[in-house]
């Protein structure tokens, strides 16, 4: 493989069961994560060299690289079945219906969390 080839960004894809980093250039497999998520809708961000993925009842931090396994994290989240992530401030904030967590992005500590008192999906979204 050449410089420029191992170099190339990755393209990071999240399937049922698996997470698979590809090369952008090549399309050639880099690595391959095995989540063991029972949902198939997942939530992902990539960010400062890390992949954030989040399904229901659990949340993963992978090595943008190498496809390890830094941290995971048991979101103590409700029972709704579309989680979704943002990545702010140095943290991982993972929300589902009515509900918001927040996790040190370093290593997946529980920062905080708040029930809300609505029971719709939650969207989470930064403000400049």
């Amino acid at each position: 493989m050449s410089q420029e080839q191992s170099a190339a960004p990755l393209v990071v894809v999240t399937f049922a069961k698996c997470i698979v980093a590809m090369n952008s250039h090549t399309g050639q497999r880099v690595w391959e994560h095995q989540t063991g998520f029972k949902s198939h809708y997942q939530f992902m961000r990539v960010d400062q060299g890390r992949v954030f993925v989040v399904a229901k009842g659990k949340l993963l931090c992978l090595s943008y690289l190498t496809g390890t396994l830094l941290w995971s994290a048991e979101p103590p989240l409700g029972v709704g079945s579309e989680p979704n992530l943002l990545i702010y401030a140095g943290c991982v904030m993972v929300a589902d219906v009515g509900e918001v967590a927040c996790f040190a992005m370093q290593d997946g500590s529980l920062l905080w969390q708040v029930k809300a008192l609505v029971t719709q999906p939650a969207r989470l979204s930064e403000s400049g």
